[in-house]
């Protein structure tokens, strides 16, 4: 499979042949239809919808906990995700059809993609805030980017099952880490980079593209446009998955 980030499907042209049978995941999924391009932009988010349904080949319905679950041999039981990409995926489908939204619809959107996106902000609020205390605690920092913290990222995703699962599901001790060497090794690097440089912050969308690499197996490539998850993939030794 060729998985890419969200603003590919924004940037695809009827020129752009090599970018074929691209698949998409729920995380552009919930990106576009969440987007608040929809508000006062709803061409362009029009045209990345159209996008999708001429260029993509398939579409993976686990969201990144159920996949990464699903590689340890594991089924996740929750439902609700299911629900959620549906209704998602069929604001698509409207604007795909030329569908609107009427203006007294409109005050309702604004509310819901609002309070997606305080979410998310709070998420990167709070890892930029205990980012400003790791940093206090390094002396070096080109001592600490040669440190090797892998096996530290890896608790991390394992804390990350446990929690999204409310205890219920963990990784278990056989794990193949190599399934997901992209997503581990670029999570590492993007850990160590915002460690080490003072004047680098989190992004809100970093989130959604670090996680879009849980679906990029040794098997796969990954296509994306954006210079800081190109700078984190090369800086944890993984641009042979990138696509040029």
């Amino acid at each position: 499979m060729t998985i890419c980030d969200t603003n590919i499907w924004y940037e695809i042209t009827k020129e752009s042949n090599s970018l074929k049978d691209l698949t998409l995941t729920p995380l552009s999924v919930k990106e576009i239809a969440n987007s608040p391009k929809l508000l006062s932009k709803i061409e362009i988010v029009r045209l990345a919808v159209n996008n999708i349904f001429e260029f993509g080949n398939e579409i993976i319905i686990k969201t990144p906990l159920e996949y990464l679950l699903s590689l340890d041999n594991q089924s996740y039981d929750g439902t609700q995700p299911y629900k959620n990409l549906s209704d998602e995926f069929e604001v698509l489908c409207k604007l795909k059809d030329g569908v609107s939204f009427p203006k007294e619809e409109m005050p309702q959107l604004e509310k819901h993609i609002e309070k997606i996106r305080n979410m998310i902000s709070e998420s990167t609020a709070n890892l930029q805030e205990m980012l400003v205390a790791v940093r206090k605690n390094i002396e070096d920092n080109k001592k600490q980017q040669r440190i090797d913290t892998t096996e530290i990222t890896k608790d991390v995703i394992k804390q990350f099952v446990k929690s999204g699962t409310e205890n219920k599901y963990n990784l278990t001790d056989s794990f193949d880490w190599t399934k997901i060497e992209l997503f581990l090794h670029t999570l590492d690097a993007y850990f160590k980079m915002l460690e080490t440089n003072t004047t680098m912050r989190v992004k809100d969308n970093d989130w959604i593209d670090l996680f879009n690499l849980m679906y990029v197996t040794p098997a796969d490539k990954y296509l994306t446009g954006d210079k800081g998850i190109t700078r984190a993939i090369t800086a944890g030794k993984m641009k042979k998955y990138l696509i040029e």
